[in-house]
């Protein structure tokens, strides 16, 4: 089942954040640290509605923020799309869950909320070095776009890009 998060599963999510951490770490995967996201961010995302949990029986196993608001480096790229888009951010799934295509249902509820706002346009992007992540997003019918930098690394960030249709 997928719902909005709530402020009290904000431990839940910062707990599951540094599991995330740890089992990247062990791929070499040094995407997020202690301080993205942070306790604030996701707070952010509960209270704007755009934080999503997937659970399975009552367990959260992950979560994404799924909004439309896009980074600012996402402007150095051609999408070939319109401009307004849904974005799928800090998507991550509880290691202990993994494997079992949850990360697979995230997306396809991100295009099935952007369909019914009349959104035909789904972004997301990922570290570099994270492999895992990349081969997901082409299997979920993704199409590199190119590299962005974020300020907060110095390693590109890969950027995705996906037309959805009813």
């Amino acid at each position: 089942m997928i719902r909005r998060a709530q402020l009290n599963d904000l431990q839940q999510l910062l707990d599951i954040k540094e599991l995330v951490i740890a089992d990247m770490a062990k791929h070499n995967i040094f995407q997020w640290d202690h301080t993205y996201p942070n306790q604030d961010i996701l707070t952010q995302d509960i209270e704007n509605g755009d934080l999503y949990v997937i659970e399975e029986d009552g367990v959260i196993c992950g979560f994404a923020c799924i909004d439309t608001n896009q980074a600012p480096e996402y402007q150095t790229l051609n999408f070939n799309g319109p401009e307004t888009a849904y974005v799928i951010h800090r998507l991550a799934i509880h290691p202990g869950y993994g494997g079992r295509g949850y990360a697979s249902q995230i997306i396809k509820f991100a295009e099935e909320l952007a369909l019914q706002e009349g959104v035909r346009d789904l972004r997301i992007d990922t570290f570099s070095q994270n492999h895992r992540a990349q081969g997901l997003f082409k299997k979920q019918g993704f199409d590199y776009i190119g590299n962005v930098f974020f300020p907060r690394k110095q390693e590109p960030f890969c950027c995705f890009h996906k037309t959805i249709s009813a």
